[in-house]
């Protein structure tokens, strides 16, 4: 599925992407600007490192996200992704 399938998506059911593709740190702007992104930024990527991370930071990544449409979140914390990637 394209990414611009999922944002779409994501948008229709006002629901937040969670992802590990940097892609969507790349979006073009008409889909950067109606998509809210969480991207998991871990390597090498750790299957229960990534589900515990959300949980962990859900609260701030939140916060973060009505501030800018994408935050990279790592296992120090979220920041506000800016710019295109």
């Amino acid at each position: 599925m394209k990414n611009s399938v999922l944002v779409n998506i994501a948008r229709e059911a006002d629901e937040i992407i969670l992802t590990s593709d940097a892609d969507f740190l790349s979006l073009r702007a008409s889909l950067r600007g109606i998509a809210r992104i969480v991207y998991i930024d871990m390597h090498p990527q750790n299957p229960r490192k990534a589900k515990i991370m959300p949980e962990k930071w859900i609260d701030q990544c939140l916060e973060l996200l009505t501030q800018r449409n994408a935050v990279k979140l790592s296992e120090t914390g979220p920041v506000l992704q800016t710019g295109s990637g």
